[in-house]
């Protein structure tokens, strides 16, 4: 009778014991996934060869390769962390923060990112598409922003921050603090719009020259 009481004792502590480790587990899990979002989110901005910044907007071509490079390494030094985490709320939930023109979202937009991380495939799947479907927002466009910065600077200048304030600028496209907020551009659902029009410019927020000079 008391060696059947011990196996059992062990047991339940055993079973104890693996809980907060399938917690720690699944948080990880999710942070994983979290962080993989948001890194490249990240490439598709700057990091990669063909991403917005150094095709789309042309500033590789426009200030040259050395100073792209130096340019590159200065965001990713200082900014890229923080990017990154923002993709890591520590409750583990995302949500709209509602149009640029002001008030709350009208479809209250979250994701639970912890369901990444779910034993069940279908709320994994649910959690991945809500996420796609919330964007980093820019105050101002990004086109708009390189199109003010090529007016301040040159081509092929001596060096990337050479006629802009590099603290600025880069806060203008990276800094997520400040000017970049995770808005919902999920469809349109009756009379509720998305707060991130996507194909729509920021016609109201427009920048003035000297917020980027030095």
């Amino acid at each position: 009778m008391t060696s059947t009481r011990r196996r059992h004792e062990r047991s339940r502590g055993r079973t104890r014991r693996t809980r907060p480790r399938q917690s720690h587990q699944n948080c990880l899990k999710w942070q994983t996934q979290a962080r993989k979002r948001g890194i490249q989110r990240w490439s598709s901005l700057l990091g990669a060869k063909a991403s917005r910044l150094a095709k789309t907007h042309g500033m590789r071509e426009f200030i040259g390769e050395r100073c792209w490079r130096d340019f590159v390494h200065h965001a990713n030094t200082g900014y890229r962390d923080a990017y990154i985490q923002a993709f890591l709320p520590a409750n583990g939930v995302l949500q709209c923060q509602g149009p640029l023109e002001g008030g709350v979202c009208a479809q209250r937009f979250r994701v639970d990112l912890r369901q990444l991380a779910s034993s069940d495939p279908n709320q994994r799947a649910l959690a991945s598409k809500r996420l796609e479907l919330l964007h980093v927002d820019h105050t101002y466009d990004v086109q708009h922003i390189v199109d003010t910065w090529k007016r301040l600077s040159q081509r092929s200048p001596s060096r990337w921050d050479f006629g802009v304030d590099a603290s600025k600028l880069c806060a203008l496209l990276f800094g997520v603090s400040n000017y970049l907020t995770f808005r919902c551009a999920v469809p349109r659902l009756g009379h509720q719009c998305p707060c991130h029009h996507v194909a729509r410019p920021h016609y109201h927020h427009t920048l003035n020259p000297i917020q980027l000079k030095p």
